[in-house]
């Protein structure tokens, strides 16, 4: 889960920093190949958990 508020945070400080258009980006780089996996590792765990 830290991995997922991590790249948040730097998604947020881009755009605060520089701007929307570079966050954007950035979410759209590291998103397919790095926080998309978490997430589903994320809900999987979750799932689990509950079920």
């Amino acid at each position: 889960m830290s991995d997922i508020i991590l790249d948040l945070s730097e998604i947020k400080w881009r755009i605060e920093n520089n701007s929307l258009a570079d966050g954007l980006w950035y979410f759209q780089l590291i998103f397919a190949g790095h926080t998309q996996q978490h997430i589903l590792d994320l809900l999987n765990f979750m799932k689990q958990k509950n079920g």
